[in-house]
């Protein structure tokens, strides 16, 4: 039941959250919420069955060093997110995860 209902308002947040990125980017939005969702899902693992748990900026790092690998994989869809953006050093995908 509890599983049920996490899954409800986790597709209900994406169904909203899609819908207000611009169709252009919303293969880049897709991407980014599978690869946050798959990282969380692998640090739930290491804190269930390994006693070991990173710190938020631990996790949010290493979702922006997962998003370069999937780029380096060719998964070209998370290019946008780990490229420097023309006005800062940042990269586009820290100012995201950022906010």
């Amino acid at each position: 039941l509890v599983l049920s209902l996490l899954y409800h308002c986790l597709a209900a947040w994406g169904t909203r959250s899609r819908k207000r990125v611009d169709k252009a980017d919303r293969k880049t939005f897709d991407s980014m919420v599978l690869l946050i969702s798959w990282c969380i899902w692998l640090e739930r693992n290491c804190w269930t069955f390994n006693s070991t748990e990173k710190n938020v900026v631990q996790l949010i790092q290493t979702i922006i060093d997962e998003a370069s690998l999937w780029v380096a994989a060719r998964f070209n869809s998370l290019a946008p997110l780990t490229m420097p953006t023309s006005n800062s050093n940042t990269d586009v995908g820290r100012e995201i995860i950022s906010l």
